[in-house]
């Protein structure tokens, strides 16, 4: 901490996000005295002071201050409460620096950074009663009681133990937690989890609508209306449909259309898309130029990144002939837009900010897309 703590007093965060960029998640290993940890909080309490963030930003931020006399926890024994604290204060200053990394926790990963954004007192509230209790309350009243799984789990590196205590917590899945490379299958929430997530955080507008274009999905949503679509209060429904212009919210572009509505009229917006869209780096012109040579050398790479964004924009198969939308990750929106015939796709996600590198039509960000999730008040 110590040379964190000198970093900061050297450069001197003009911002927040300055703050959080000076203090990286693996930086600190939890070695701090009381004072050290108390000049860190008095820190970065003096910068969001300064700021234009909320009040309820810079209480967030004071709140922390209780953190500093707590123990070590029982109910999470290989969590280090100055490492949670240390990370939960850069998450207050920077919210999108949630990271999920190799876990499959994006639904609630990505909610907690909505939640930080909006309701940041919550947030703070929350992990003393967890590290404190071993349990939490929501804002409705509902328990969350983690399993022994999660709460004995040794995220070691693997996860930011802030990060950890909160979306594996909100996920809270049955059995083991996988080793290695199978931890992206520690995964599987779905709108409606999501949806429940905003009702017991205590926001008074939600909107989950899933998108579809194939028979199959029309079927089901017939014997599971609430799986494809579902609203608090309900009559937001009606508010909804008049937003599609005749259309239907079911289908894509009308989805994501109202999707970047809502986010216009302050809500925070989650979507499903592939994920693969973020990180696709497309054939650069040069390379391009080189493969009108009709080398193969020079044609295969610019082919085989064709190809490969191809798969990305197209219907995935279900089973046997049955295919589907081509989603697989929830990300929280930043800047989004539908521009004539393309698509504008800024997002957060993985601790950072993401766009899509490549140009994104419409008809084919139809196919990579699977609808929204978006919460006000």
């Amino acid at each position: 901490m110590s040379a964190i703590l000198l970093q900061l007093n050297h450069s001197v965060p003009a911002s927040p996000v300055d703050f959080a960029r000076a203090c990286g998640d693996f930086q600190f290993n939890g070695a701090a005295s009381g004072n050290e940890m108390r000049d860190f909080w008095l820190m970065a309490h003096r910068c969001v002071q300064r700021s234009s963030k909320s009040l309820d930003r810079v209480g967030a931020v004071w709140a922390m201050g209780k953190f500093l006399e707590m123990p070590a926890s029982t109910f999470f024994p290989h969590l280090d409460v100055k490492i949670v604290t240390y990370q939960m204060i850069v998450r207050l200053m920077k919210p999108e620096r949630v990271n999920q990394m190799a876990f499959g926790i994006c639904g609630p990963a990505h909610f907690v950074v909505l939640w930080i954004k909006s309701k940041p007192g919550n947030y703070v509230s929350m992990a003393y009663e967890l590290l404190s209790t071993g349990k939490a309350t929501t804002e409705s009243g509902s328990p969350i009681v983690p399993n022994k799984f999660v709460r004995e789990f040794n995220p070691a590196g693997s996860i930011p133990e802030a990060d950890w205590l909160f979306a594996a917590s909100l996920r809270n899945a049955d059995g083991p937690i996988p080793e290695g490379t199978d931890r992206g299958s520690y995964s599987g929430t779905q709108n409606p989890e999501i949806f429940n997530y905003c009702i017991e955080a205590g926001y008074t507008e939600v909107v989950s609508v899933m998108c579809y274009q194939r028979l199959a999905d029309s079927f089901a949503s017939l014997f599971a209306p609430s799986f494809y679509a579902n609203f608090h209060p309900v009559g937001l429904r009606e508010v909804v449909e008049r937003m599609c212009s005749g259309g239907k919210f079911s289908d894509p572009a009308v989805n994501f259309t109202v999707a970047c509505t809502l986010r216009s009229l302050g809500f925070r917006v989650l979507l499903q898309v592939n994920s693969a869209l973020l990180t696709f780096e497309p054939p650069t012109d040069s390379q391009r130029e080189r493969a009108k040579s009709g080398k193969y050398a020079d044609v295969a790479p610019v082919k085989d990144k064709d190809e490969q964004w191809k798969s990305i924009v197209s219907e995935k198969t279900v089973f046997g002939p049955i295919v589907g939308q081509n989603f697989n990750h929830w990300v929280l929106a930043k800047n989004i837009a539908v521009e004539g015939e393309t698509v504008r796709l800024g997002v957060y996600t993985w601790g950072t900010r993401k766009e899509v590198a490549y140009t994104l039509y419409m008809k084919d960000f139809a196919n990579a897309y699977g609808g929204f999730v978006a919460a006000r008040g």
